[in-house]
């Protein structure tokens, strides 16, 4: 009997610890204009990547909802990342730019950090990170450039 519930102590501490080494990440991506589309975001963990393609970290699409459109992610606590989310109105799987790479659909980043229109990039990881501790909900708005 004693081993039986050694083991049932056993197993639950596992389950704990198993729980504890993750927390969830809810974004609401808001200034949704319209239903129609994909709202895409990515998530990254590492500067040295941040807005490029091989540095995703994961990744979420939906289609758009009016005005919110919530995503949540499986993050470590104790780690930073940063978020970029844009609205895919024409549903096209990429991020739509004019002849001069001004951005033609609404985009965001965490912290709602802005990109440098002047230069055209993106804010750095450091003004868009997010640091998480446990499980996190956070705001992204969509803004159109």
């Amino acid at each position: 009997m004693t081993v039986r519930w050694l083991l049932a102590f056993l197993l639950a501490l596992m389950g704990f610890a198993l729980h504890a080494q993750h927390a969830d990440l809810t974004v609401k991506v808001e200034h949704v204009r319209t239903a129609q589309g994909i709202v895409r975001i990515a998530l990254y963990d590492n500067p040295r990547f941040f807005t490029k393609e091989k540095g995703i970290y994961d990744r979420g699409a939906r289609k758009a909802r009016q005005p919110v459109t919530s995503f949540r992610f499986r993050v470590h606590p104790g780690r930073c990342y940063a978020l970029v989310s844009y609205h895919d109105r024409n549903h096209n799987g990429k991020f739509d730019r004019n002849f001069i790479g001004y951005p033609q659909e609404p985009m965001g980043f965490s912290n709602n950090a802005a990109p440098s229109i002047i230069r055209l990039s993106p804010p750095t990881f450091d003004e868009a990170k997010v640091c998480i501790r446990h499980d996190t909900t956070i705001v992204i708005r969509l803004k159109e450039y």
